[in-house]
């Protein structure tokens, strides 16, 4: 590439030259997951979402205070003086001319760095170089009174995460109506609408945030009704567990963070990897399940991911897994589903709690062996 060509490929808006070409975001999602960790990963995989969702690069516009535009540009950490935010998302209009540039600054753990919004907000109109600018934050809690003072002086909207996700709710509920995310239909796999259940999936479990629906007046009639019904499972739960341990000459499962586990066999696969049968319930997702399976914490957790030939096999059985953290936080769970609406067909409680046992039993048995 030529003088001109290199020159062109670092312009950012009408002359503004970066330190750096500023990179878009990977195309898939998986890329973007393991590109950078900590909170540079929720910037990722949120800049993967947003380009593929103009629904929501529209929705986050907004709430910046900026019009819709025919198309988004979306690249992460814009470099501009050795000092760079997040991302960046540029607007432009059915011509392509540019619109506008948006700034966005992260946060899930670390705090804001000494003047960072007010060092941001006065390199924005040099790098937007006459277009329209605004810079916005997203946190993963309340920011401090001295960081609200800074951005209420700056003109800066506060974001949380949570807002974040509301907004992929609505942006979806638009594109495919209210059970947007469990309705099937013939675009369900559109690129948009399946980005945005990926985020919100990506959301609920790093993040811990999933959207939040208002309270109405049938929904409200229904919490006396909802609670026996969560005693219930709970019960089919308990009962299901205890039951299978004794089968297989266990000790009597224990309430664990409000789970309800027990330790493995002596000398069976599932001791050796020091993990804890555990049985729950589910309703993430539709439809709710009930769950049998094990966990494995720590560096028992870092050797299990690295056993390749195990864990196909049990994923050729069909197990799912769930695999978080590193080093002693490290978390790998082994588990099988069954929906909760099988055992609510069965008529009576005692049928419900037997299905439910046999469930379980045949999950710790066969983590007990390993397959």
């Amino acid at each position: 590439m030529g003088k001109l060509g290199r020159r062109a490929a670092e312009k950012g808006l009408r002359g503004c030259t970066y330190a750096r070409p500023v990179p878009p975001p990977d195309p898939l999602l998986f890329g973007a997951y393991f590109r950078r960790k900590g909170e540079d990963q929720v910037t990722e995989v949120f800049a993967t979402v947003l380009s593929h969702a103009p629904s929501l690069a529209a929705r986050l516009a907004a709430a910046a205070g900026l019009p819709s535009a025919a198309r988004y540009v979306i690249e992460t950490q814009p470099q501009a003086d050795n000092d760079n935010p997040d991302l960046q998302v540029r607007g432009f209009d059915a011509a392509d001319h540019p619109l506008w540039l948006l700034w966005s600054e992260h946060k899930t753990e670390s705090p804001f760095s000494k003047q960072q919004l007010t060092r941001y907000a006065g390199k924005l109109p040099e790098v937007a170089d006459g277009l329209p600018s605004r810079l916005i934050a997203i946190t993963q809690w309340d920011s401090s009174a001295s960081i609200r003072a800074e951005a209420a002086a700056l003109d800066v909207p506060l974001l949380r995460w949570r807002d974040v996700v509301q907004m992929a709710e609505a942006a979806g509920q638009q594109i495919g109506g209210a059970a947007w995310r469990t309705t099937l239909t013939a675009d369900r796999d559109a690129a948009e609408p399946r980005m945005l259940r990926e985020w919100l999936a990506f959301t609920r479990h790093v993040l811990e945030e999933q959207p939040v629906d208002p309270l109405t007046p049938s929904r409200a009639a229904r919490l006396v009704e909802a609670q026996a019904t969560i005693q219930t499972v709970e019960d089919l739960v308990e009962h299901g567990l205890q039951a299978a341990a004794t089968a297989i000459g266990l000790p009597a499962p224990k309430l664990t963070s409000d789970t309800w586990a027990v330790s493995p066999p002596a000398g069976s696969w599932a001791d050796a990897q020091q993990g804890k049968f555990y049985a729950d319930w589910e309703v993430d997702e539709e439809p709710a399940v009930f769950v049998a399976g094990m966990w494995v914490e720590g560096a028992d957790a870092e050797a299990l991911r690295a056993d390749a030939e195990r864990l196909q096999v049990l994923a050729d059985a069909g197990y799912l897994f769930n695999d978080d953290g590193t080093g002693r936080n490290a978390l790998v769970e082994i588990t099988r589903s069954l929906p909760v609406a099988d055992i609510a067909a069965l008529a009576s409680l005692d049928e419900q709690r037997t299905a439910v046992a046999a469930f379980c039993e045949r999950v710790v048995r066969a983590l007990a062996a390993g397959t």
